[in-house]
Order: structure tokens, then C-alpha cells, then sequence
């Protein structure tokens, strides 16, 4: 799930707050077979509250899905994920807030998945593919602007999908499956806005002196559980502490 704040919309699920203290990851088993990644992430329209904020999804025709993402501070912050989807992958279009009005546009120029690089889409970024057999990474090199056109920032993100079934909740719920997912973000930050890694112990950078993509090294240590027919943020740990769920799903 990459959840980001408005600065970079990346630190949303940074603010919310958990009253629970788990710091062991629900175990589980392997989900064998093909995996249709948008059974864990439903483009429906539906309110989930989370233990301290809300995830609202409004989806948008058939092939668009808004995420907001909603805290309980008096402000009433809000930030936006803009999804689409196709028969081959599920993206991420563009971040946006109420804390400063902007939108972000992503874009993506290198992708590879399992290593291997695929053609990025001319807008927006590849967020997973539609199905997967097994654990599944994908490394993203990109950009962001203002919704104005400048430029924003430059970010890389990885993640790795692994499905799972036999998962229960620590926030109640029925055992059910789930998309493992583990991520590590950088990105060059802005003006006021420092940047570099974030959920990532062991570093390297990911551009050589000529700001090309490099191979880099990570280790996770931020672990979101996507929930079959739930959707994001079912559970979502940052080394190993619960950070925020979605209650007795």
C-alpha cells in the first residue's frame, strides 16, 4: 500500500495512531496458484473504519478507484489515491490532499518485476500485476509533479507481494486470505521536505553518479496485509508493531 503524505502523500499512515501493541506478524500459509491481486484490492464504492482515521473508496466507472484516506485530527485531513486498473495490471495515477490542495501526477520511467524490466505506462506508475503465482516484487524508478506541471520530486519504491491464506487479524475478524505486502520508499524530497529512505535498515542508494537506476539493496521493515475483499491496510506494521487495521474483518 503505499501510503505517502502530501509533502509526498507518503507518510499518511504515519499520523494514525494504534492503541495495540502487537509486535509479532500473523503467520499463515502459502496461497497457491494463480492470484487475482484485485480480489484484495476491490474497485467498489465502500467506508472502512480504521482504529484511529477512516479509508473511503469510491470508485469511479469500472476501471477507477479513489482511496482516501481520512484522520480523526479536527482538521479533517484527507489525502487521495488515484487507482486504475486493466485486465493486465493495477496502478497508481496521482496522490492528492486537503492540506495544501495540490495533486500530484506520478510518473514512472523504469519498472521491473522479478528483476525484470517491462514497459512503463506513459502515465501514472504499475502497482502490481493482475495475477501472480507467488511472492512477486516490483521496483519502480519515477517522478512526481505539482498540479501545475513543475516538478515534484524523483522516487523509487519496491515492494513484495506474497500471498497468503489461513490469515487472522490481529484486530478480530475471521481467518482469511491476504497479499503480504512488504515496501521500502526513497525519493529525493523538496524544498523544506528532506527526503531519502523510508522503512529500509539497510540501504544503498538507488542512482549512480549519473542519477541513472541502479540495482540497491534493502531490507523491509514495513509490512501491510491487503485482506481478500477487504483491501488495503486489513493490518499494517512497521517493525513489527501494529500500526493501524481495519477492525473485526
Amino acid at each position: 500500500m503505499s501510503s505517502r503524505s502530501v509533502a509526498l502523500l507518503a507518510r499518511i499512515l504515519g499520523i494514525f495512531g494504534c492503541a495495540r501493541r502487537s509486535r509479532v506478524l500473523p503467520g499463515g500459509d502459502p496461497l497457491v496458484g494463480p492470484v487475482d491481486t484485485l480480489s484484495f484490492a476491490p474497485f467498489r464504492t465502500r467506508t472502512e473504519p480504521l482504529l484511529s482515521g477512516t479509508v473511503i473508496y469510491t470508485a469511479v466507472g469500472i476501471d477507477k478507484l479513489y482511496v482516501d484516506w481520512e484522520t480523526k485530527d479536527p482538521a479533517g485531513n484527507r489525502a487521495r489515491e488515484e487507482w486504475r486498473k486493466d485486465e493486465q495490471y493495477i496502478y497508481l495515477d496521482a496522490y492528492s490532499g486537503t492540506t495544501n490542495g495540490q495533486r500530484y501526477p506520478i510518473f514512472s520511467y523504469r519498472t521491473e518485476i522479478n528483476g525484470v524490466e517491462v514497459p512503463s505506462p506513459p502515465v501514472g506508475q504499475i502497482y502490481m500485476p493482475r495475477w501472480i503465482t507467488g511472492p512477486t516484487t516490483i521496483t519502480v524508478w519515477g517522478y512526481l509533479n505539482a498540479n501545475d506541471g513543475s516538478f515534484g520530486k524523483y522516487w523509487v519504491w519496491r515492494h513484495t507481494l506474497t500471498p497468503m491464506t489461513g490469515v487472522k487479524s490481529a484486530c478480530g475478524g475471521v481467518a482469511r486470505k491476504a497479499l503480504k505486502q512488504q515496501e521500502v520508499w526513497w525519493d529525493s524530497g523538496i524544498p523544506g521536505v528532506p527526503g531519502g529512505w523510508l522503512w529500509n535498515l539497510n540501504p544503498s542508494s538507488p542512482f549512480n553518479a549519473d542519477n541513472k537506476p541502479i540495482p540497491f539493496t534493502h531490507q523491509y521493515t514495513r509490512t501491510n496485509y491487503m485482506g481478500f475483499d477487504v483491501g488495503q491496510a486489513w493490518m499494517l506494521y512497521e517493525y513489527n508493531k501494529l500500526i493501524t487495521c481495519i477492525p473485526n474483518r
